[in-house]
């Protein structure tokens, strides 16, 4: 959510080059400031800078060398990351096996005071940069991502075993996800030709607006609640993780809470989601194009996958019928490989003017509309669509 690092002379910092970053100071807007009760993590992803643990306000350690340009040889504690201050020992490979480690002794503490908890473990992998731990190099006899993916997988393992060892695993809530599709630093060539397609049938990498690119795994654990091998089909978003806690803690949310988020919790019991809540769900790409989805239907504002700069899409062929914009039925066309918006302006027309009520009224969910903060300069979707 951002974390505010104290300057030494009340100047803006500079984390990619280490300066005027005062360490011994404690951070400001990280996760003990809005809510929880301890924290021990990276200020980011993997591989930005600084380059350490924090433990809940303070980078913890010795500081080190200031890093300059991308370390690129395999092995290199700061392997692949980005320029800016280190701590002495700090080791990319060990990371994934620190933070678990970590949990596990949580889990374990919480289960002997017998008090319920959340946690919130935020995996690094299998992120770049791609760093296994030596256990598990070569491991795949794919590539180290693949490595990463098994590493992963021990990870989650760890997590699972804990809660079953503490005696809490039936009424334990477990859910995992991904913030978005695969990015190209897997290794599509490799992984292809050894069998793999990290995004299955969807065309798209991460940052795009195709299905590849935001369409992840949503796997849900709840023995003493949710039924053994049960699924649901209505879309679900990262977003909904909020109005769903508050339906289990039967919390209600402001008008100013959650406005794009739409509880899941029925889908526990089989029962099917109130579209009535939320009809359609935005997407948007790491270049600031638009798409939305209702239903069976998904419109795409942009001639490609919305990068400025398009990126592969694996081995898919190219969308037939190109144009400006781009329409989908997913129930059909799953992969994305037909462009049906001229077929359905009706459609076209519907979704458009539904992004624009969620743009004015400034949420995607039935309440009081929230006030808009316009941009700063340049047009906006908005008035591109206004406009069409």
């Amino acid at each position: 959510m951002g974390i505010d690092w104290p300057s030494k002379n009340g100047k803006p910092i500079n984390r990619s080059k280490g300066g005027n970053v005062d360490y011994s100071k404690d951070i400001t807007g990280g996760p003990l400031d809005v809510g929880f009760d301890y924290f021990y993590g990276l200020a980011g992803s993997l591989g930005m800078p600084p380059h350490g643990f924090i433990e809940n306000n303070r980078l913890t350690g010795e500081l080190g060398e200031i890093t300059e340009g991308k370390h690129k040889r395999k092995g290199e504690p700061f392997y692949q990351c980005r320029p800016g201050q280190t701590t002495k020992g700090f080791n990319v490979y060990e990371v994934l096996r620190t933070i678990t480690e970590r949990s596990v002794t949580y889990i374990e503490g919480k289960a002997k005071q017998k008090e319920p908890f959340f946690l919130y473990f935020s995996l690094n992998s299998p992120h770049a940069p791609v760093a296994p731990h030596s256990e598990w190099d070569g491991k795949s006899g794919i590539n180290p991502y693949a490595d990463f993916v098994m590493e992963t997988d021990w990870s989650v393992g760890q997590i699972m075993n804990a809660l079953e060892k503490a005696g809490v695993a039936e009424n334990t809530l477990i859910v995992f996800t991904a913030d978005n599709g695969c990015s190209q630093t897997a290794g599509f060539k490799v992984l292809t030709n050894a069998g793999h397609r990290p995004g299955y049938i969807y065309r798209g990498l991460k940052g795009t607006l195709y299905e590849g690119g935001h369409r992840v795994a949503h796997v849900v654990k709840w023995p003493a609640k949710v039924k053994s091998g049960s699924t649901c089909d209505d879309p679900v978003c990262t977003t909904d993780f909020l109005a769903t806690l508050a339906d289990i803690f039967k919390e209600s949310l402001s008008d100013n809470e959650g406005e794009d988020s739409q509880s899941f919790f029925p889908a526990f019991n089989g029962k099917k989601l109130d579209s009535s809540k939320r009809e359609g769900i935005v997407h948007h790409s790491s270049d600031g194009h638009f798409a939305i989805r209702k239903g069976k239907w998904k419109l795409i504002l942009h001639a490609g996958n919305g990068m400025k700069h398009p990126k592969s899409t694996g081995d898919m062929p190219p969308v037939e019928n190109p144009a400006n914009i781009q329409l989908f039925n997913l129930d059909t066309d799953s992969s994305e490989l037909i462009n049906v918006q001229a077929s359905f302006p009706e459609i076209v027309s519907e979704l458009k003017q539904l992004l624009i009520k969620y743009i004015k009224d400034g949420r995607s969910t039935p309440g009081k509309p929230q006030k808009n903060t316009p941009a700063k300069k340049g047009w906006t979707q908005l008035d591109w669509m206004d406009n069409e």
